[in-house]
């Protein structure tokens, strides 16, 4: 019987709550992988799919594990399986998403304030910032027209003249 109860008593042992910290060897992947994401200006989709999959992050380690010898082609498979074991971790999520806040504000303050907080760049003068900044144009029945009017489209000129054909 005591056996039995040394088998059960962590059976349902659960990681603590809040961000888990990644050992030496997973930090420089972690580290990598949030530079590239800030990088690549993808911060905030990146931690939209980070929140939608909190409750399944184990799932997904798992699922590394599984596609582990299809994707060594591509990646190093230690990497990839020290990654996986992260993601397995409860508080895995948790520190990803801080770690990219983090590096966002850093890359921000960096570019001196040049993006807004959505990412996107600051307007330049185009005519597209021109026609988002004019005001509304009321069209027909009181209905507000947000894009000003557009000159008439010559189908000769786009498609030639169908007499050459």
């Amino acid at each position: 019987m005591k056996r039995l109860r040394d088998l059960l008593a962590h059976a349902f042992h659960v990681d603590p709550p809040g961000p888990a910290e990644p050992t030496d060897i997973e930090r420089p992947i972690i580290e990598r992988l949030c530079r590239e994401v800030v990088r690549r200006r993808m911060t905030t989709p990146a931690l939209l799919a980070l929140e939608c999959s909190r409750p399944m992050n184990y799932l997904g380690g798992q699922a590394m594990h599984f596609f582990q010898p299809m994707a060594s082609v591509l990646v190093n498979p230690a990497q990839w399986d020290a990654f996986a074991a992260f993601l397995e971790q409860r508080g895995s999520i948790e520190y990803l998403a801080r770690r990219l806040e983090e590096l966002e504000s850093e890359h921000v303050s960096a570019a001196g304030g040049a993006d807004d907080p959505g990412g996107m760049p600051a307007g330049n003068g185009s005519a597209v910032d021109k026609a988002v900044q004019e005001p509304a144009v009321h069209g027909v029945d009181g209905v507000v027209d947000s894009a000003p009017a557009s000159p008439p489209v010559d189908p000769n000129r786009i498609l030639g003249d169908r007499n050459q054909l």
